[in-house]
């Protein structure tokens, strides 16, 4: 009994809710280690004239939901205080433009021949992300395939084209791929824990959530939940994204090491008093 003491201090320091955990997903390999500067690349579409000002402010919008949920959830604005800014199209012809961004979002009219199933992606690696948003509203088509969802046959649609305007749910697309650069991977959900909000909506436990990884007809409605803030806060703490949290876990360290050392020397103690 007396070993297995030193094993449970650890064990209740790294937190209650062993038992009642909940699942998070993240990238390998990705952590912010401060709080992020976003730096929106500016661009030129003629056909578009519009585009550049729109797609900036909605990215604004959507660094501002993440930031304030993030900053509510936790009663901490200066953990979440994240930066924006746009570089001229004359900063990135330079060859380091700026080396304070740690997510640089960059947009497009289309995604390469190919691959156009997909309205945007994050590659996000150790501390720095890149975010690609297509921005083009895709044309759909049927290719005459049917397949089965939920016990019902669909014709399968492809996309054959883009449309020359914005798509529709480019905010939802942008929070997404923040989500990627702030370390969020896609979660796995059961379809129970889809909530229906009419007959042919139901509201995404996870804004994080690939659609293309469920079999769901109708439309989905995404937005950031409290589950995607929780995995946020889980990743980096209530402390926010900061240094303050590398003290707080060696604090914790040496706490720990120093309830062992008590409870090692509480043992000797006993021990002399054994017959």
């Amino acid at each position: 009994m007396q070993k297995i003491g030193l094993l449970i201090i650890p064990l209740l320091l790294s937190g209650v809710s062993l038992v009642f955990a909940e699942e998070y997903y993240y990238i390998p390999d990705h952590k912010l280690e401060t709080p992020p500067v976003f730096c929106a690349m500016e661009f030129e579409d003629t056909q578009l004239p519009k585009a550049q000002a729109q797609l900036i402010e909605i990215t604004k919008n959507a660094i501002l939901d993440w930031e304030t949920k993030l900053a509510e959830a936790t009663n901490n604005p200066e953990g979440w205080d994240f930066q924006f800014r746009t570089i001229s199209i004359q900063e990135q012809q330079e060859l380091f433009f700026d080396v304070d961004c740690d997510v640089n979002v960059y947009f497009e009219r289309q995604p390469p021949a190919g691959e156009l199933d997909y309205a945007g992606y994050a590659d996000s690696y150790l501390t720095f992300s890149e975010i690609h948003i297509f921005y083009l509203e895709p044309i759909y088509g049927y290719n005459g395939k049917i397949v089965e969802i939920n016990g019902e046959l669909w014709e399968e649609a492809e996309i054959t084209g883009f449309k020359n305007i914005l798509t529709h749910g480019l905010h939802d697309t942008i929070r997404h791929e923040i989500g990627h650069s702030l370390g969020l991977d896609h979660p796995r959900f059961e379809s129970y824990q889809f909530v229906k909000e009419s007959s042919t909506v139901l509201l995404s436990p996870s804004i994080m959530l690939d659609e293309n990884e469920y079999e769901i007809t109708g439309d989905i409605n995404y937005q950031i939940t409290d589950y995607d803030v929780r995995s946020v806060v889980n990743l980096y703490g209530e402390d926010g994204i900061n240094e303050i949290n590398f003290m707080g876990n060696f604090g914790i360290v040496i706490v720990t090491v120093f309830l062992i050392i008590l409870m090692i020397a509480i043992n000797r103690k006993f021990r002399r008093k054994e017959p």
